[in-house]
């Protein structure tokens, strides 16, 4: 159950995230979501690998971020969080990651 392992904690965390995807997915394909949200899904994404991949630094850099407010543009905020949005790559890099996201856990679902 949720709490029990870490393990367990990442399935479940790992599951709400591709549930809420597909969501995502579906919509987009629908053709009933519009640029600024496909770029704030991207950012999240990369925010969470940035966190889950880089631990102290990154958890950091985002408590920063959301003690930043609406101080400035919501473009230059995100930098701080370590997500350039002016660069395709964020978005690109989001994709992926999503991706690879849906595979794992389709293998999980096939075991």
């Amino acid at each position: 159950g949720v709490g029990s392992s870490p393990l367990s904690n990442e399935i479940v965390a790992g599951s709400i995230f591709v549930v809420v995807a597909l969501v995502y997915v579906v919509v987009a394909l629908t053709g009933k979501l519009q640029g600024g949200a496909r770029k704030g899904f991207a950012a999240a994404v990369a925010m969470a690998d940035n966190i889950l991949q880089n631990c102290g630094p990154a958890v950091e850099n985002y408590l920063r971020f959301l003690s930043s407010g609406g101080s400035d543009f919501p473009v230059e905020l995100l930098k701080i969080a370590g997500v350039d949005l002016s660069k395709p790559d964020a978005v690109l890099s989001g994709m992926k990651i999503f991706e690879q996201t849906l595979r794992d856990f389709e293998e999980m679902i096939e075991k």
